[in-house]
């Protein structure tokens, strides 16, 4: 867990400085790394529910802990939301970590319109990097609705606010040529 909490540091670092350097403002780079909210993917940790000390394994969900404050990430195109955790016990304390798919990633790729899912981004005036089908695994389509997954937990969290999104880049899974294909 703390080598992906480094790695998550080290990225906002570089992100805040190019911001820096763009923009030539001065972020406070220190200060505002030390106030992130950081919310791992998939995780477990020893923790204390009903009296006992459990491992929690938390896959597709974060801690909701009373007061702590966490997002809740939408999906390319769609809102995202700040929440701020009930401390639900009978969750062991936990919300969802973002909308979920509702489908495989070769499913999406295999059944969602192209042109469909471009043109919801465009729509909405939404920076992108969806340039071919083979990109449609990430796209909104195949994932759930994120307000019928935060409406679902309302138990869980407090949303504090909701976030719209302008520019959505999803990194791209290149496959390293080894030197016998590099020929």
């Amino acid at each position: 867990m703390y080598f992906a909490l480094e790695n998550r540091r080290l990225m906002m670092e570089n992100v805040l400085k190019i911001i820096e350097k763009e923009l030539s403002i001065d972020l406070n780079i220190n200060e505002t790394i030390d106030n992130r909210i950081d919310v791992a993917h998939n995780y477990a940790a020893l923790e204390n529910h009903y009296g006992r000390n459990l491992v929690i394994h938390r896959k597709g969900a974060t801690r909701a802990y009373e007061g702590k404050i966490g997002i809740i990430p939408g999906s390319q195109g769609s809102s995202s939301y700040m929440v701020k955790g009930k401390g639900c016990k009978e969750s062991f304390k936990s919300c969802s970590h973002g909308a979920g798919r509702s489908m495989s990633i070769t499913k999406a790729i295999a059944t969602l319109s192209f042109d469909k899912e471009i043109s919801k981004l465009n729509s909405k005036k939404t920076l992108h990097t969806i340039k071919s089908k083979q990109d449609l695994g990430e796209s909104d389509g195949a994932y759930k609705d994120i307000e019928k997954v935060i409406s679902n937990q309302e138990d869980l969290i407090k949303i504090l606010v909701k976030l719209i999104s302008i520019a959505t880049i999803k990194g791209k899974n290149r496959q390293r040529k080894s030197k016998k294909n590099k020929k």
